[in-house]
């Protein structure tokens, strides 16, 4: 299946969530791939952010699709892993993963 890269660069949290959320709702509306979150550039993710990506997984499994986040740093890969949430949001870690085609 054809997946969409979606980059996020900075802070997700309380400030920039609203506008994080906007950004990938229209990148999943406006696609019928799955998703590639590729954190490469990604700073610091609050609950907020996850929230986000949580929420993301479950409206694309419904269609028949998924996410899948790749490149996250190691904090974010750390707490993603304490939260259980590596293996629901398809987490990869390193820096030399690339999307599929």
């Amino acid at each position: 299946m054809a997946e969409r890269l979606f980059y996020i660069r900075g802070d997700i949290d309380i400030a920039s969530g609203p506008a994080f959320e906007a950004a990938i709702r229209d990148a999943v509306a406006n696609s019928s791939d799955d998703l590639v979150v590729d954190c490469c550039d990604l700073t610091f993710i609050d609950s907020r952010g996850i929230s986000v990506l949580i929420d993301t997984q479950r409206k694309l499994q419904a269609e028949g699709h998924s996410l899948r986040v790749v490149n996250p740093n190691p904090i974010a890969t750390r707490v993603l892993d304490l939260m259980g949430l590596s293996e629901f949001l398809r987490v990869e870690d390193g820096r030399t993963i690339a999307p599929t085609a």
